[in-house]
């Protein structure tokens, strides 16, 4: 039988949902720390879990760079030496401007046919459906070929309207 609402109630409750998100964090905070195959093989609340991920975080981390026979073991310092590295190794950005003529790449070349901006007609969207294979894939619209063609009866295609829903 349920309990009376009280206020005693409603600040055990709030403290139990507290508690619940917080046991949440802590599981998805270890959860990314750890490997997939460590989740998958051990259980994610033992100390075994725990150290693994620790040990993982450590093997990952750089702890010194060496610079001209000077071990750097500083944060700021091994930042500053792999910055000045991989300038040296890769450069200085440079400028890049493409200066070309946009017309003159079309320039001599075939023009599309005005027949593909024309309306067509009801038989050639007939046809378009009965040549679709009726086992592919629905389109955005979520209508597959197969239901285009068992509805061309119901549906009365006006050419007119078509190229307004193409485009």
């Amino acid at each position: 039988m349920p309990q009376p609402l009280c206020p005693g109630n409603f600040v055990r409750s709030l403290c139990q949902e507290r508690l619940g998100q917080a046991l949440k964090e802590k599981a998805a905070y270890w959860k990314q720390r750890g490997k997939q195959k460590a989740l998958q093989e051990g259980d994610s609340n033992t100390s075994f879990f725990h150290a693994h991920a620790t040990q993982r975080l450590r093997r990952n981390a750089i702890k010194v760079v060496e610079v001209d026979g000077v071990r750097v073991t500083a944060h700021d310092g091994k930042v500053a030496a792999l910055t000045n590295y991989f300038k040296e190794v890769l450069g200085t950005p440079g400028e890049s401007r493409f200066t070309f003529d946009l017309a003159g790449l079309y320039e001599g070349r075939p023009t599309a046919s005005n027949k593909l901006t024309e309306a067509f007609s009801e038989s050639e969207a007939l046809q378009a459906v009965r040549s679709m294979n009726w086992c592919s894939a629905p389109g955005p619209d979520g209508f597959g070929p197969e239901f285009l063609h068992h509805s061309l009866a119901s549906i009365k295609m006006r050419s007119h309207e078509l190229p307004a829903c193409v485009s």
